[in-house]
């Protein structure tokens, strides 16, 4: 939030954050506890979200978002590919989309075609999610839609700030519920057209005849 606010990155915003929790120990004379430390970045942080309660619940739920990205980073861990790279998010809002694949990906363009599979996966997971919505709202089958879409969002929402695409694994298997009746809707609706035409086809040629 303050890094958008004060058009800053986000280790900078970091530094001047720990420079105001240490102050505010210094002046309460609190030791350099974690008890203590915990309770002057509480103290900062009230004092920021009071000061732009609208701004902070928009940047909480924007974070949200970060829950349904590919987990490109831990790939990257994985192969030591730039151990420093810029959040995805402030990548984007800092240098623009070509920017922000230039600065993440820098001169491993490979790692693209490793982790398409997997990006295209999750993409067909929520494309069936979008489905099987669509088609439990035409059937106003709301006893299974509402526990399984509300749950998924309940999870997904509840990181804030500190989400990431590891804490979408409570919600999958309700994503992937809603996700397989999407699917299957659509396998049920080209099977009865298929069906529908090989009925048809002989009828047709008997009033031909």
């Amino acid at each position: 939030m303050l890094a958008e606010l004060q058009h800053k990155d986000l280790p900078s915003i970091k530094e001047e954050l720990r420079n105001e929790v240490e102050m505010i120990m210094l002046q309460k004379g609190w030791p350099n506890t974690e008890v203590d430390r915990s309770k002057a970045e509480s103290e900062v942080a009230r004092a920021y979200m009071a000061a732009y309660p609208i701004r902070y619940i928009l940047t909480y739920l924007k974070n949200d978002f970060r829950n349904l990205l590919p987990g490109f980073g831990y790939v990257f861990d994985i192969f030591n590919i730039q151990q420093n790279r810029p959040d995805a998010f402030d990548a984007i809002r800092l240098q623009g989309l070509t920017g922000a694949f230039e600065s993440y990906f820098g001169n491993n363009v490979w790692v693209i075609a490793l982790l398409l599979p997997s990006t295209l996966l999750l993409l067909f997971t929520f494309l069936g999610v979008a489905l099987g919505v669509v088609e439990l709202i035409r059937n106003r089958s709301w006893a299974v839609l509402l526990p399984l879409l509300l749950t998924a969002l309940y999870f997904l929402a509840t990181s804030g700030g500190s989400s990431n695409s590891r804490f979408r694994v409570p919600s999958m298997p309700y994503i992937c519920l809603l996700a397989g009746i999407g699917i299957t809707s659509v396998v049920d609706h080209y099977s009865r057209r298929k069906n529908l035409d090989h009925s048809e086809g002989p009828r047709k040629k008997r009033n031909i005849e």
